[in-house]
């Protein structure tokens, strides 16, 4: 009776102990399944002051230990580096960055990441810290400065070239027209009436991972207003040759207006991370001349 109940417990003590190492498989399994999650580098920053010489970034999302770079824009372009910031790896929010060339400030400026694969913590670029990538595109979004600096216009050279001197005979003498020639009562010719641009109204829908419409056409010259509506989780809204960046939060909807006057084909992309199909999330907008 006894050998018999040292076998029965032997025999519980190993079905426990399979229990055991199911479940720390299982959980072996769970961790390695999450520490496998991709992620998607993104930027989100809005328009903003440069009073303080202090950019900041709304949320930055790193593979890994980069930096944050702002350049100034030129011709629709990224340009000089006028400032940067480490980023560790992982989601931050309101990043700071320092503007070490407050002069050289653009009515548009670039957020860029770029990595951190020289010296560590030593930003090299140009040089090993290149451009981060995602899929085929640069990590990078446009936005504006709502007080950039006033920019030096070149002052007119004054000629010391005496002026020719007129001759009284030739100068014709003043007439006066009575002003109801001229088609004004008051004497006053009346202010020429200067139409209005057309606004083109339209509205959009913005989706895990998709806009619909997703191809936008309009004319040089019109006035666009958008409106915006998110039906699931905040998404972004960026065209970057137009300085458009705006949030669009889960549920709400968002009026984004803009002067078509830059005719061609642009793409309009969501610029705050969503999900796993973020990085196509995207459109097309077509300026006609």
């Amino acid at each position: 009776m006894r050998h018999k109940q040292i076998h029965l417990l032997g025999l519980l003590v190993g079905a426990l102990g399979l229990c055991g190492l199911g479940v720390g498989l299982a959980l072996g399994t769970n961790v390695a399944a999450k520490s496998a999650v991709k992620i998607t580098p993104a930027i989100s920053v809005a328009a903003q002051k440069t009073a303080s010489n202090t950019i900041t970034v709304a949320r930055v999302i790193s593979a890994e230990d980069s930096w944050l770079v702002i350049h100034r824009v030129v011709n629709g372009e990224p340009e000089q580096v006028i400032g940067y910031a480490r980023v560790k790896k992982g989601t931050l929010n309101k990043v700071k960055v320092k503007i070490n060339a407050p002069a050289k400030v653009t009515p548009v400026l670039a957020a860029m990441l770029h990595r951190d694969l020289g010296k560590k913590g030593t930003y090299e670029f140009p040089g090993a810290d290149v451009p981060t990538i995602s899929g085929k595109t640069i990590v990078i979004i446009f936005f504006k400065i709502q007080d950039p600096p006033v920019q030096e216009k070149n002052t007119p050279t004054t000629s010391t070239k005496p002026a020719p001197e007129q001759n009284s005979a030739a100068t014709p003498k003043a007439t006066t027209k009575d002003p109801l020639e001229a088609g004004s009562k008051t004497g006053q010719d009346a202010p020429a009436k200067t139409a209005e641009p057309m606004i083109k109204e339209i509205a959009l829908t913005a989706k895990q991972w998709s806009f619909e419409p997703n191809t936008i056409t309009v004319n040089k010259g019109a006035k666009v207003r958008l409106k915006i509506t998110s039906v699931d989780v905040d998404h972004g809204f960026s065209i970057w040759e137009y300085a458009i960046n705006k949030t669009i939060p889960g549920g709400k909807t968002v009026i984004v207006e803009f002067d078509a006057d830059q005719a061609g084909t642009f793409s309009f992309v969501c610029s705050i991370f969503c999900g796993s199909g973020h990085g196509g999330m995207e459109g097309t907008l077509i300026v006609n001349p």
